[in-house]
């Protein structure tokens, strides 16, 4: 899950505030289950607010298992798996999952080339069927 908008405000608890409603906010918190609504796309955006201020997150879980060649070619020697708001279990298979296709992609990358695929279906398969996979903005054009 990909941060897309961080505010060290409490954003979430001001507004809340100011309706009368602080309560509502703090029986959230814990739950963590708020959304943004984009009815144009149709995309639900997680937000939670902790200490650290209110967080917007993808609608999406990026996912970029089967497209490691180029990271690797590149010399790229370190990954992060970022497992907010995820269980242990799921981060723990995930991570065994990126470790395999890594130590593939290093190690054989034409046993990687055959395998890759695989390694997404099984990712696919761990994803929870609301949080769909993508590359996030890893083939997208930054745009000043």
């Amino acid at each position: 899950m990909m941060n897309m908008f961080q505010s060290k405000r409490p954003l979430l608890g001001h507004y809340f505030e100011y309706q009368g409603k602080a309560l509502e906010v703090e029986n959230r918190k814990k739950e963590r289950n708020m959304f943004l609504h984009d009815k144009e796309r149709e995309n639900k955006y997680p937000i939670f607010e902790d200490e650290n201020g209110t967080h917007i997150m993808s609608p999406n879980d990026i996912c970029i298992i089967d497209e490691l060649t180029e990271l690797v070619e590149a010399g790229v020697d370190s990954f992060k798996i970022d497992g907010i708001l995820k269980s242990s279990e799921y981060i723990l298979e995930v991570t065994k999952l990126y470790r395999k296709a890594i130590d593939l992609a290093v190690e054989d990358p034409d046993q990687y080339d055959e395998e890759k695929d695989g390694l997404l279906e099984a990712a696919e398969e761990l994803q929870p069927s609301n949080r769909p996979l993508d590359t996030g903005f890893f083939f997208k054009e930054t745009v000043y």
